[in-house]
């Protein structure tokens, strides 16, 4: 019986990969690297998600499921931490092989709308609002007197994290990133429609990938963080964001 060879992988490919997973492995959250005496060391394998020379009975268990084209390729390849690759190589289940196909899949996808999302150009003056933003102080916020209705249209009942999240985002901030808007339209700084239709085409690219809505707005926020170099903490960007879904349509899931 033939068996497939395993392609060397780069150091580069690795690092991508050990990226995907945020350097923990999908089956036990174990981390995937550890530091002694100053040198890092590797606590993980990279694995084929489909195996690369299954036995009979893997080839039974995993006959129904989805296969990669090329198995020995990049869309089947995941790190795993020794004791669960060590598990997969021998006992592999339908279970922990969709659950890693799938991870694959969206990370994949993930990593496409990203690519596709940072064409979008980004007005650089769009860093005028976050600065603001990150410097805004208790004096500075006047909080809504009413309820953000429009959140409800848009974000499901059934993510209510999400829908909490981001209307006390726009109920303490809103108004204050309105004015800062309106004083830098006044002075030819920057343009809210010119943003708000970029906000818009990014959010078009992930909800194209059927993305949930909170994978949309973790999305966003970090579009905009690589867009502007991640100069601002992690809350100026999800205000930004927030304010964007009260005010433009963002997840109008009607619009597309």
């Amino acid at each position: 019986m033939n068996k497939n060879s395993r392609n060397s992988i780069t150091e580069n490919r690795e690092i991508m990969l050990l990226a995907e997973v945020d350097t923990h492995c999908c089956l036990c959250g174990r981390f995937l690297l550890d530091i002694k005496n100053g040198r890092t060391m590797k606590l993980y394998e990279i694995a084929h998600i489909y195996p690369l020379n299954p036995n009979q009975e893997q080839k039974k268990v995993l006959s129904n499921v989805p296969k990669p084209k090329n198995i020995d390729g990049y869309e089947n390849l995941i790190p795993l931490c020794r004791d669960c690759h060590a598990r997969e190589d021998f006992y592999t289940t339908v279970e922990d092989y969709m659950k890693l196909y799938g991870i694959k899949q969206k990370v994949m996808n993930q990593s496409k709308a990203m690519e596709e999302a940072l064409k979008i150009p980004i007005e650089e003056e769009i860093e005028n609002i976050l600065k603001e933003t990150a410097n805004l102080k208790n004096e500075d916020f006047i909080e809504l007197s009413l309820s953000p209705v429009a959140l409800k249209q848009k974000i499901n009942n059934d993510n209510i994290a999400l829908q909490y999240k981001v209307k006390d985002m726009v109920v303490q901030y809103c108004l204050c990133i309105q004015g800062l808007f309106g004083r830098l339209e006044e002075t030819h700084k920057v343009r809210f429609d010119t943003i708000a239709v970029e906000i818009r085409l990014c959010f078009i690219k992930f909800a194209l990938q059927n993305f949930s809505q909170e994978e949309i707005f973790d999305n966003i926020v970090n579009w905009l963080k690589r867009k502007t170099c991640g100069q601002y903490n992690t809350s100026s960007y999800e205000i930004i964001v927030s304010f964007f879904i009260q005010n433009c349509e963002v997840f109008n899931e009607i619009a597309l």
